[in-house]
This record gives structure tokens, sequence and C-alpha cells, in this order.
């Protein structure tokens, strides 16, 4: 009940409760949610929930409901004037969603999500009228800009490209917050990021990149400073200790910068239809 009581506190927070004849609607997970999702992408909060979820696409998780239940609660009328939404296929966050572009087409009041779902920050970009509190304040489109360097329109790209550890959605490998936002406000965009910064790179051929390298050092003779400097720690990876592994694009064009000659020795790996599926992944409502 305490729960309930603080939803009650922030509802009235944001000028909103039953007694002022709004509509409380509460959604809850489905416990086979995840399996639409998994279908795509099987390790989707394989994390969360033990062994049996692994593979996301099989999964079937608890009732959530059924917590409420044990105490005699009605999860379907939590209190008075409350309502309760349920699909035993999709998940809580699909269902606001949903509700939320339903009451948009026929309502003209407000709406106002409560959740500490990051994910709802791209509802901000849908209409004024959606507004969202993470249940401690209300969020807004400068909050969104202040947490992730994007306005609520780039949010989807901008977590497609960082990964999102509590779902379990990879991102693009090592890329950061900072870089993700920069690239994203210089272009318009993740459709709009050229290939060859959203693909992973792959030598072709080891003993020659190897080799040019080595050659590069006989001519121009850089001293151990400039090598740190200019490479820092791959040189070492990649001359000295031989490993061999993808390079994001900074790593490869640090080393153009240096040693141009072994551009043709790059082959992309591109990522872009990765990074297309955790889009459709992280998109309210999940759409099949």
């Amino acid at each position: 009940m305490k729960d309930v009581d603080l939803l009650y506190v922030r509802m009235r927070q944001m000028a909103s409760s039953p007694e002022q004849g709004h509509r409380v609607i509460v959604c809850y997970d489905g416990t086979q949610g995840r399996q639409s999702i998994g279908q795509l992408l099987s390790t989707y909060k394989a994390h969360r929930g033990g062994k049996a979820a692994k593979d996301a696409s099989t999964f079937e998780g608890k009732d959530f409901r059924d917590q409420f239940s044990m105490f005699k609660m009605d999860p379907m009328c939590l209190s008075k004037g409350w309502e309760g939404v349920y699909e035993v296929t999709k998940e809580a966050d699909d269902l606001i969603a949903e509700l939320t572009e339903q009451y948009l087409n026929t309502t003209e009041d407000d709406i106002i999500i409560f959740s500490k779902d990051q994910d709802f920050y791209q509802v901000l970009a849908w209409n004024d009228r959606v507004r969202l509190h993470n249940c401690v304040e209300e969020v807004t489109r400068e909050d969104v800009f202040a947490a992730c360097g994007v306005p609520p329109e780039y949010y989807v790209d901008w977590k497609c490209l960082v990964g999102d550890t509590a779902d379990n959605i990879p991102g693009f490998p090592r890329m950061g917050p900072s870089l993700a936002s920069k690239l994203l406000i210089q272009y318009g965009g993740m459709d709009r990021i050229p290939d060859e910064d959203l693909s992973m790179w792959e030598v072709s051929d080891w003993p020659s990149f190897r080799q040019t390298l080595l050659s590069w050092k006989t001519d121009t003779q850089p001293s151990a400073t400039a090598l740190t400097r200019n490479f820092g720690k791959l040189w070492t990876k990649l001359v000295e200790e031989e490993q061999e592994f993808l390079l994001i694009p900074s790593e490869r064009q640090r080393i153009l910068n240096q040693v141009p000659h072994c551009e043709g020795l790059f082959e992309p790996v591109s990522y872009r239809d990765r990074l297309n599926t955790y889009r459709q992944i992280i998109m309210l409502p999940f759409r099949h």
C-alpha cells in the first residue's frame, strides 16, 4: 500500500488524481512479454530471470500481479478509480506506449506517464500533451538533453549506439554517450551517420599490416613518446604483442593519420543492420 500511497502523492504533485476525474491505468508485464523481442535478440534481458532467461524467445516470467493478490489486493483495481491492463504477450512499457498513442488520437487531455524506465524519454517527442514523471520528479525535454546530450527525438538512436545494460542491448562497441550524442547532433540521426563511423574494421592481412607499420617506424624513427602520443596502447597491442582484433573507427583513423599506406588493409564490418534491430527493440511500442 505504501507504493500506492506514494503514487497518489506524485499524481497530486502533477495536478492529477482520480478524485479530479482523471483515469489511472496500471500496466503489467505479460509473462510472455519478452518473447516477441526475443525473436530479434535472444539475449534480451538475459541477465534478468535466471537460467531460463538466456533465450528471450522462449522465456516465461512470473506474473507480477500475483504479488498483489497475495496481500488480498486486486491488481486490476488497486485503488478506487484505478484500472489494470494486462496482455500475456506484451511488456508493460509497450502497453503504456500503445495507450498513450490511443489517447493522443482520441482525447485532448494531457497524458502523464509514471515510470523510472528511461526508455520513456522518447515519448516526450511525440506530443506536448505527453508528460513524464520518474516517480521522484517530472522529467522534461531539458532533463533528457542534460542526461543524454540529445533531445528526445534522438533518444532511441542514442540508446541504440550506447547500448542498454538494463535490457542487455549491446549497442555499438565501445561507443560512449558523448560520441553518440556528438554524431547524432552532427549528422541529424543515426540513418545519416556515415557507414565508416558505424563499422568495425578488420585487418585483411595481418603480416602485411604489421610489416607496413614496422617499415613506417624504420623510415620515420619516432621516439617512444611519439609512438605513445600517436598510437596510445595500439602499437603495443598490434605490433609488439601481435594481437588481432576488430578496430573501432577512431582506432583505424588514428593509424591512418600516421600510416596512410595501411588504408587498403582495412575491411569494414558494418553494424548498421544490428543497430536497426536495436532500434526496433527500443522504440515504443514494439512493433513486429
